[in-house]
């Protein structure tokens, strides 16, 4: 090859990855529609409320109960259960909710089972994203003394519930009050129902749990309830830590498990290292040396329960 060959050779060469590094160069700045990024999804809710109601009237028992999702100042999901028991016979642990078709209404009412009808409630407020203020105009009235508070006639709850609604408009209320700022994509409830008919007791322990983008929980709220139909007696854990030391003691190691809990999945906190003493008293302590012992060397078992079962009411 002649040195002219060379020579042209080499030009056709260089001109050619010219060419391509004008080409990549080109495509570096192109952004296809069709990105692979993905976005961080918002959170759905941006305040949570809970709360609970408690009434005993001889051996019966009603404990209502909810947590609620906001967005700024909108309601924009609900969940609220109840919890009926007649002390000293009782044989169901299930809330209303868990009964589903078993509660009985679906046989005796055109307006479906129990948990139809509250939903047909708890959707018209969040689908119609109330606010706490808005709430006060949901009317009821009074057809006699067994139904105090039925949805006002001819309204759009009317139309899908014969319910006494006054205890889920009253704990909602008192929820749409009782709220926490938390950039949260899911909340649930956890109850676990221990009824002692000898004595004539009851007593439930509750999760209100949110978890953030990443399945962490954000929000965590946990408490107890003790109930006796003797003298009406209804007591939760943080209101008895007002007046009894030993109580107070506990509520505090409760609430250090509640913040132990943030930053963590549920799965990372049920997990936690603990054991069984064999004392017939506690079931779970945290495990000596760890870090949730430091913190919280109390008896986790109904707890832990509580807090699984939140898990799987997420929404």
């Amino acid at each position: 090859m002649n040195f002219k060959s060379i020579i042209k050779t080499l030009s056709v060469f260089l001109t050619t990855i010219l060419a391509l590094c004008v080409f990549f160069t080109g495509c570096s700045k192109y952004r296809s529609p069709y990105s692979l990024k993905i976005e961080m999804p918002k959170p759905k809710y941006t305040k949570i409320g809970y709360d609970f109601k408690a009434s005993v009237d001889g051996d019966k028992v009603k404990v209502t109960y909810a947590i609620l999702g906001f967005k700024d100042d909108e309601i924009v999901h609900i969940y609220i259960d109840q919890i009926e028991k007649t002390l000293g016979e009782e044989k169901s642990l299930r809330t209303n909710r868990e009964l589903g078709n078993a509660y009985g209404l679906a046989y005796t009412s055109d307006f479906g089972e129990w948990y139809v009808q509250v939903d047909a409630l708890k959707n018209y407020i969040s689908g119609n994203h109330m606010t706490a203020e808005e709430l006060d105009s949901i009317e009821t009235y009074k057809k006699d003394n067994k139904n105090p508070s039925l949805p006002a006639k001819d309204s759009d709850i009317a139309a899908a519930c014969e319910l006494n609604i006054g205890d889920f408009l009253e704990v909602i209320k008192s929820a749409a009050k009782n709220t926490f700022e938390a950039e949260a994509m899911n909340i649930g409830i956890g109850e676990e129902i221990r009824v002692y008919n000898d004595s004539k007791q009851m007593k439930i322990d509750f999760a209100f749990i949110a978890t953030d983008n990443n399945g962490r929980i954000c929000f965590s709220k946990l408490e107890s309830l003790n109930i006796e139909n003797k003298n009406s007696k209804i007591s939760s854990l943080k209101e008895a830590s007002a007046s009894d030391p030993e109580t107070y003691s506990l509520k505090n190691k409760i609430t250090a498990f509640e913040d132990y809990m943030i930053g963590r999945t549920i799965g990372e906190v049920c997990a936690a290292e603990v054991y069984d003493p064999g004392d017939g008293t506690n079931l779970a302590l945290p495990k000596k040396g760890t870090d949730l012992a430091k913190i919280c060397n109390t008896d986790l078992y109904h707890y832990l329960k509580v807090v699984s079962e939140s898990g799987g009411r997420l929404g």
